[in-house]
């Protein structure tokens, strides 16, 4: 038999966790059925971080939509203070198609009009 490879140098950039073989990946399912977390939703809200074309809006939305209903997911890099791989704030890609459909039809017309912040 062939002798075991040396473990990696200390300082090795491929000996760390970013480094990682795709083999040792875990897939991750996403349980988030809404178009943003409602935990992201309360916290924009409070923080006054929901942006114009997310704003509930008579004139363009079904009659009775809340935020809930208009506010998309931001887009996030994982770091040390949020972790990404929490299956309650990742939309499966059911909910994603339906993301998309509703910023073709109730977004992008408007941000053309320059209805935005």
């Amino acid at each position: 038999p062939s002798p075991a490879p040396s473990p990696a140098p200390p300082d090795d950039p491929d000996d760390d966790d970013e480094h990682r073989s795709l083999s040792s990946a875990v897939a991750l399912v996403g349980t988030c059925e809404k178009m943003c977390p409602r935990s992201e939703v309360v916290q924009r809200d409070k923080e006054s971080d929901v942006k114009l074309l997310e704003r509930p809006s008579s004139t363009v939305f079904p009659k009775g939509w809340t935020i809930e209903d208009t506010c998309v997911k931001r887009f996030r890099r994982s770091a040390a203070a949020y972790k990404l791989n929490i299956p309650e704030l990742v939309r499966p890609p059911r909910v994603l198609e339906r993301t998309t459909s509703y910023m073709e039809e109730y977004v992008m017309s408007r941000d053309l009009q320059g209805e935005d912040d």
